[in-house]
This record gives structure tokens, sequence and C-alpha cells, in this order.
């Protein structure tokens, strides 16, 4: 039951590092729980081995940890909503831009720079994907603007913008 519990933790804790440095959580995730059963497996042939076979089982989480910075790239990233110094607006975490046009000192380091998308709001195009962020009532990615928006607002803004 313990173990059960270990490899719940861990998974989640591997898959939630892998996510933060722009790395598949679901395949560090499957790596981890495929080799903590096959070492678990493998190791626990007889009563006597079935406690370092746990052991070695932890082991492995552990070392599926470590394997997610050995092997990723951890751009920085904002991890806390942040107060603009100018208009005093709070801002989502993943946004770099604010409202009235201010650009977080981060942006240039975190955001890739040969990408530009589309706000889908607006159609404003501002570069990296981690300016847009999903709407609440919608499955629009949208830029800080449109995220006060309403759906109808929304929706009339889509016709009256031609496309890009």
């Amino acid at each position: 039951m313990i173990s059960l519990i270990v490899l719940i933790v861990a998974v989640g804790a591997i898959a939630d590092a892998a996510r933060k440095r722009g790395a598949s959580s679901w395949a560090f995730g499957t790596v981890a729980v495929l080799g903590y059963l096959i070492v678990g497996s493998a190791l626990s042939t007889s009563e006597a081995m079935r406690g370092p076979a746990i052991l070695v089982s932890w082991a492995w989480l552990g070392a599926c940890y470590g394997a997610v910075f050995l092997f990723t790239q951890g751009g920085r990233r904002l991890n806390d909503s942040w107060q603009c110094p100018e208009c005093q607006l709070f801002n989502e975490p993943t946004t770099f831009f604010c409202a009235c046009g201010y650009q977080h000192p981060m942006a240039e380091e975190s955001m890739p720079q040969e990408s530009k998308v589309a706000c889908e709001g607006c159609g404003v195009e501002v570069d990296g994907h981690y300016s847009l962020i999903p709407h609440p009532k919608t499955s629009q990615r949208v830029c800080s603007i449109c995220f006060d928006r309403s759906p109808a607002e929304l929706a009339a803004l889509a016709k009256a913008t031609p496309p890009a």
C-alpha cells in the first residue's frame, strides 16, 4: 500500500517537473511507471528479494526525477502572478505582457523568439506561445486585453476582424 502511495506521489512530481521544464509529462511519467513495474517484478522473484526490490524501484523513481533535470532545458519562466509597475494590474504567470503594454523583464529570456502567434480574439500578433492565455468561458487562446471580454464581445470582434 505504501509503495502505491509512493508511486503516485513520485510520478506526479516527475510529471509536474517535466511539464514545468517544457518536456512531455506523459513521456517521463510513463517511463517512471513502466520502469518501476519492470524493476520491481524482475527483482522480486523470491520473498527474500522483496525488500531490496522495493528499494531499487524507489531508486528508479528518484533516477527518473533526476533525469527530468538532466535531459530537459529549464528556461526561466514566471512562477507566480506579477504586478505591473506601470498600471498596478495583476497579471497571470502565463502572460509576459500587461494590458497597458508593459513587457515583463523576463519576457525576452522566456519566450521563443522565432514564433509569432495571433490572439484568437482580436487577431493581434504577439511573440511566443506564453503570451496567450485560455479564455475562461471559451476555448480560445487570447491576449490579456481579450481575456476580460465576454464571449459575445469576442464573437463580434471576430466578425469585424478580417482573417490574417
